[in-house]
């Protein structure tokens, strides 16, 4: 069975792009932008390009889709590492209270050196090292 250039291009394409779907954006966009190089690939070969300039059409549109994919990830992605407004809930793990930010477990001291407990919702207002600084949250 031969496949035709655009047909393997296609391939790649949705490939990467169901990876980067299941990663749900952890790949930061990377994945996006090669599967976009391989549809553009695809496109040229489709019009009957060869496989030079199928290659240089997809390092044309990597050079304008990166760039992309890092402005508009990093849009979305902004204010969660540092001073952010995201709610939580104080949980125990391992002995610990903390709170589960993305994901990710992170020991919780209150701003004002007040004492936390398990159940309260609190809002992370910033880190200090892998420690989660929280205010209570506004009833």
């Amino acid at each position: 069975m031969d496949l035709d250039p655009w047909s393997i291009w296609l391939l790649i394409s949705l490939v990467l792009l169901a990876i980067e779907i299941m990663l749900m954006g952890a790949a930061g966009g990377l994945l996006l932008a090669w599967s976009l190089m391989a549809f553009a690939a695809m496109l040229a070969a489709l019009g009957g390009a060869g496989l030079t300039m199928q290659l240089v059409t997809a390092g044309v549109v990597g050079l304008v889709a990166m760039p992309a994919m890092i402005w508009m990830f990093r849009r979305t992605t902004e204010g969660v590492a540092g001073a952010t407004t995201v709610k939580a809930r104080i949980t125990r793990r391992h002995g610990k209270l903390g709170v589960v930010v993305r994901g990710d477990f992170f020991a919780a001291e209150h701003a004002d050196g007040r004492e936390l407990h398990e159940g309260e919702e609190v809002i992370v207002q910033d880190y200090k090292g892998l420690t989660a600084l929280v205010r209570h949250a506004e009833p």
